[in-house]
């Protein structure tokens, strides 16, 4: 791969458009000869790039912008409220971290509440694609569709919820400029 990056003298859009023609698309899983299509798409993503995106995955807009509005809510609330959750890690930054101990946690009691009925709804969500997508990589990987499902692959999850405020001294930043 570094050899064909070199070779192209174009940068990594070039490389990317070079090699990834385009995503897998996931919206016809359900036929037998699309999901074969859908198989090898992942399979080829997977050991070319160690990646895919994932488009079209049925999680309803509502759901997201929920858990975007819920995660917002968090933020924005008074310092005291937060402080509960606050942490001396120093890779947090401003990142809410949810571990879910498990397929449908029933506890939701130590979410906090700004966030919690969008995250556990969300996370319902995010519970079937996972199911889905180890049942992709199982194919892609010549297993049983269930193999890495009865692995307990999916039995821990985590959400990462970033916040990125406004920048209160936007000229003293380093990084993104305002269009010339």
């Amino acid at each position: 791969m570094l050899k064909a990056f070199d070779e192209t003298n174009a940068g990594v859009k070039g490389l990317v458009d070079s090699v990834c023609k385009k995503s897998p698309r996931f919206s016809d899983i359900q036929k037998p000869e699309g999901r074969k299509r859908i198989v090898e798409e992942v399979k080829i993503a997977s050991e070319t790039w160690g990646f895919f995106q994932v488009m079209n995955h049925g999680i309803p807009t509502s759901v997201l912008d929920g858990m975007i509005d819920g995660i917002r809510k968090f933020n924005d609330q008074d310092v005291e409220e937060k402080k509960k959750y606050y942490s001396r890690d120093i890779k947090r930054r401003d990142t809410m971290i949810i571990t879910f101990p498990g397929p449908d946690p029933t506890d939701h009691h130590d979410l906090p509440a700004p966030c919690r009925e969008s995250t556990v709804e969300y996370s319902k969500h995010v519970e079937i694609l996972g199911n889905i997508l180890f049942g992709l990589l199982s194919e892609a990987l010549g297993l049983d569709i269930d193999h890495l499902n009865n692995m307990d692959c999916s039995k821990e999850y985590r959400l990462h919820n970033h916040y990125y405020p406004a920048c209160p001294e936007p000229e003293l930043a380093i990084g993104l400029h305002k269009p010339f």
